[in-house]
């Protein structure tokens, strides 16, 4: 009797452990639950203050990018209204004349250039004859846009003593590329400024150096972008007009010298060794067989 009243007692023992173990873990859970419940909670409201932050600021930041595009017009800040008329053009026209008397041709077309407003950026003439009447000329001038077609006009006139042969004339639009310049150009600038009041402030002579470096930097490619916005720009207001004036009778022969001599010494020995070359090529394959005859006929009689 008294051993079965112990095993009761030890069952009685095991299943108050369990309970208590069971209470524990159920303990564990219900405060595990209750701290997720309170970090969503406080994850819920830091978002939802990063969102009202965002739509506070996002007027504003909005508002900063559209002033900052200074080219933009209203209602639409990427693509600014530009009449056609407004438009930035580089022309390019290319003319051939025919000339009963060179010089005269050039002497007029010197004057008309003067008279149009425009200048003569190169000029390469070759007179032959008694009267400079023969010959050839190719002039590189530059005329104002509004006053090309009277200055093209001009050339076929009787004052000239030329006629017009051919005309090529090209247009190319580069209104986008200098407006994009001008937006460059402004942030380019806005930057330096910014170096520059970041190194009164620098001390140390680590941040003076890289401030340095950094100004020479975006100084350089501000300058870049000044000297191409300059180069197209003086293309815009200036039409570029290629002329080529030539006699009846054709071009003089220009005189060689040493240089032409040996470039036209080695295009011949150039030739001659391709020649070569393509002839053994294409002997190669008899030779061949002819080395193959003789070398069976050889062996043959060697073994006789």
């Amino acid at each position: 009797m008294t051993f079965g009243q112990r095993g009761t007692g030890n069952q009685l023992d095991t299943v108050i452990v369990e309970r208590d173990m069971t209470s524990r873990i159920f303990k564990a859970l219900a405060i595990g639950t209750a701290g997720i419940v309170l970090l969503a909670a406080c994850g819920g409201d830091d978002m939802a203050g990063e969102a009202s932050d965002t739509r506070t600021y996002a007027p504003a930041m909005a508002e900063e990018r559209a002033s900052q595009d200074a080219y933009a017009y209203d209602g639409d800040v990427s693509t600014p209204d530009i009449d056609a008329t407004d438009r930035a053009l580089i022309i390019t026209v290319a003319i051939g004349l025919e000339s009963a008397d060179v010089s005269r041709t050039v002497a007029v077309i010197e004057s008309s250039v003067t008279a149009s407003g425009g200048l003569i950026s190169s000029s390469e003439v070759a007179y032959s004859g008694e009267e400079h009447t023969e010959g050839w000329a190719t002039m590189v001038v530059r005329i104002p846009p509004d006053r090309l077609d009277a200055f093209v006009d001009g050339l076929d006139a009787p004052a000239t003593a030329a006629s017009v042969t051919s005309v090529n004339r090209s247009t190319d639009d580069v209104t986008d590329q200098l407006v994009e310049l001008d937006v460059r150009i402004e942030n380019q600038r806005e930057s330096v400024d910014a170096i520059r009041r970041l190194m009164v402030d620098a001390t140390e002579l680590d941040d003076i150096v890289m401030l340095e470096y950094e100004l020479n930097r975006r100084q350089t490619d501000l300058e870049i972008m000044l000297a191409q916005q300059a180069s197209m720009t003086d293309r815009v207001e200036l039409a570029t007009v290629t002329v080529d004036i030539y006699h009846p009778g054709g071009a003089p022969e220009p005189e060689r010298g040493i240089i032409d001599g040996f470039i036209d010494g080695w295009s011949a020995f150039v030739s001659a060794a391709s020649r070569v070359l393509y002839l053994l090529a294409a002997i190669g394959p008899f030779l061949g067989v002819a080395f193959v005859i003789a070398s069976g006929f050889i062996a043959v009689r060697r073994r006789r």
